[in-house]
This record gives structure tokens, sequence and C-alpha cells, in this order.
């Protein structure tokens, strides 16, 4: 619980904390004029006090400051580090494998390897029998997420998942794209198909190892919420990254090119979240990204200046988040729903039986997921 408060509270305090602190130390030598001050110099945020001056109020104020650097460049860092390197080794497992697909005729056979098989082909020991059966079944899920809509039946025979697509004249109908924005951007539709398929399983991989870690770990449980918004768990450098950011815009904001760097800034941010799409939704992504391009037109619109350009560039985010409401879904949030269901028929699948998975995204607030055994 303490884990997880303090990780809700750290945006709160980058967004102006970081900026103020710094400004508490720092002092005017300069007038509005652009006249020196000299020994009349300032604090900035204590313009009663000369930065000569010496009582109990700048004591106070340099040790407020000076403590809070400490915890903002010191403290704060090595907590969000500690946290991603116990990630790290916790995940690790899910590392150990991999998996194969073979394609045929509305049909899929996924098989998982070990990355360090014996000479005689057999599975070392360290992939025992419950996880490599939940990653065979992650793999196939990710599989059918991004391959296949409609109904798809799932059967495990002899360490791989038999696949089948079974489609109806009404399941045709729902046969669809399951690639994002960026994906369709792509001339070969094969290969960032192969892409997103890898990337969910090791989505699906990392999620199952990291359940079973974060049951013996407090720390890891406190922050399940930070690592599974991401679609890989070492994406969280983004959650550094974009306090950096909001610690950027505020110290800006104060200076004569405000606009030039706030602008700048937004595009540098936003190409980064364009390329590597860090958050499960899909949706997300694309709206994160496409705010950050339009606060970088707001700000071009103080340089012109023009107010429209401003305002257009501060509505279109909620007409985005509106068009997105008609397909809210995506193929790692369907994978993700898909898994859930399939876990738990796990031990029927494991006994010989054949379930059926409904693989279809939701659209508005209709979800066509459901399972049969």
């Amino acid at each position: 619980m303490g884990v997880r408060m303090a990780l809700r509270l750290l945006p709160f305090l980058f967004i102006g904390g970081a900026s103020s602190c710094a400004r508490l130390l720092s002092c005017q030598h300069y007038d509005a004029g652009d006249q020196a001050l000299g020994e009349d110099a300032f604090l900035t945020l204590l313009p009663h006090l000369t930065c000569r001056d010496g009582g109990w109020q700048a004591t106070v104020a340099a040790s407020v400051g000076w403590i809070s650097i400490f915890g903002y460049v010191i403290i704060i860092p090595g907590f969000l580090l500690y946290l991603m390197s116990k990630q790290k080794s916790a995940i690790a497992p899910s590392k150990r494998s991999i998996a194969t697909a073979e394609l045929g005729q509305d049909m899929a056979v996924v098989r998982l390897h070990a990355f360090q098989a014996h000479d005689d082909g057999t599975e070392p020991e360290t992939l025992e029998k419950e996880p490599r059966m939940k990653h065979l079944l992650a793999a196939a899920v990710a599989h059918s997420a991004v391959y296949f809509r409609g109904t798809v039946s799932f059967r495990l025979q002899e360490n791989r998942m038999m696949q089948v697509q079974l489609l109806d004249a009404a399941e045709i109908q729902d046969v669809e794209n399951a690639n994002s924005t960026a994906s369709m951007m792509l001339r070969d539709k094969e290969y960032a198909d192969q892409r997103r398929w890898i990337k969910i399983t090791r989505m699906l991989t990392e999620r199952c190892v990291f359940q079973d870690a974060e049951k013996g770990d407090r720390i890891l449980a406190g922050a399940d919420r930070l690592f599974c918004k991401y679609v890989l768990f070492e994406l969280v450098w983004f959650e550094v990254v974009l306090k950096l950011v909001s610690a950027a815009f505020v110290s800006v904001i104060d200076s004569d090119d405000a606009p030039t760097l706030c602008a700048g800034v937004a595009l540098v941010t936003a190409s980064t979240l364009a390329s590597f799409q860090p958050y499960v939704q899909r949706q997300a992504n694309d709206l994160h990204s496409f705010c950050f391009v339009c606060l970088a037109a707001s700000a071009a619109g103080f340089v012109l200046p023009n107010v429209w350009v401003a305002r257009c560039g501060l509505a279109l985010p909620f007409l985005l988040a509106f068009a997105q409401t008609l397909r809210p879904d995506g193929p790692e949030s369907l994978a993700l729903r898909l898994y859930e269901v399939a876990e738990q028929q796990l031990p029927e699948l494991e006994q010989g039986a054949t379930i059926e998975l409904s693989v279809a995204t939701e659209r508005l607030l209709q979800s066509n997921v459901g399972f049969w055994v």
C-alpha cells in the first residue's frame, strides 16, 4: 500500500515541485531593466531576503531547498531504479523460452522452445511444467489476437497448442485488421504482424511471471499498476522520462523563449511516444502522442501570434478521444482478456479438452469475448 501511494504522489511532486525547489535556492541578480543588482540581489521565491542574508529564514529556505534537491536527485530516482531492478529480476524467467508457429489454412500450431536445450533436444529443468504451459498458452492466445477473428478452438497436444479458426456466416463479417495505426503504415504487413505477435507474447508471459513473483514480494505487489500499464515491463523507463518532461515544462515556462522551448520538448516527446508505443492501450499511445503534438501547436499559436491555433490545439485531443470511443479496443487488450479467460481453463486443456474462444474486439460498450468447453 505504501509503495502504491508513493507512486501516485510522484506526478504531483514532479509537476512544479522540482522547479520550485530549485528556485528556492536561486537568486535574482538582475532587475526588469536588465540592470545588475549587485549586493541587492535577492532570493527568487523570497524577495524580502537578499542572497547574503544569514538569518534563520534564509537558513530554513536553504535547508528545505537542499533536502528537496537531494530527494529529487537521489532518493526518488534511486527508488525508481530499485523498482526497475526488482522487476527485471522478477520477469527473468519469461525470457528463457521462445515461441514458434506453423500456419495452415485457418489453423496454426504454436510450440514453445527453451533457449538452452540439451543435446538430445529435451528441455532443461529450469523450464518447469506449470510456467511452461502458461507461457505456451500465452503465445497461442497472442497469436490468435493478432491473426484470427471469430471463434477459435484451442487444444493442447504433445507440448504444442493447436488452434483452429471456426468461421460461420456471422463471424466472417467480424474479421478485421488487428493492426494499430502505426502498423497500417508499414508496407510489409506480415512482418508487422510477426513483431506484434512477439510483443504481445512477451507481454503475457511477463505478466504470468510477475503475478507469481508479486505474491511473495510486497514491493512488487505495490508497483503492479505502474508496470502493467506498459505493454512491456522494460518500457517503464517512460515513467521517468515523462516526469522529467513535466519538470522541463514547468522550468522553462518563465523564460523568454518559453513557447519555442515548450514546442521543442513536446515534439520530441510526441515522436518518442509514437516510435515506442509503450502503453498496453493503443488508444493511449495515439492520444498521448497527439496531445503533445497539439501542445506544440498551441505553443506555436503564441509565437505567431494566432489565438485560434492555440485554441484548436487544446480542443483537438478531445475530438480524437471521442473518435476513439468508437473503437476502444486493440490486439493487446484483446489478448489480455482472452488469456484471463483461457487461464481458468488451463487444467481442462492439460487433460486433453478443447476450449473455444470468441476472438473479437470490443466496439463501444459491447464485449464479444466468451468461452466454451
